[in-house]
């Protein structure tokens, strides 16, 4: 590259650069007011053992108070 073109290279880099800046920005905005927009749903699942059993041992005890 001619040492004479280089200002006209560096102003279409920072050009292409801030507009690159400027649409990730209004995307990931974008993204946030989608995701804002959606339900919040837990997915945690219940720990194996201690609560699992004291679960069943509850059910057992109101199925036989039932009868």
């Amino acid at each position: 590259m001619p040492p004479s073109e280089l200002d006209t290279v560096v102003d279409a880099y920072s050009y292409a650069l801030t507009r690159v800046f400027t649409l990730t920005a209004t995307l990931g905005a974008c993204m946030i007011l989608g995701a804002l927009a959606v339900e919040w749903k837990g997915i945690k699942t219940e720990k194996s053992g201690a609560s699992k059993n004291a679960k069943a041992e509850s059910g057992v005890a109101k199925s036989e108070a039932k009868d």
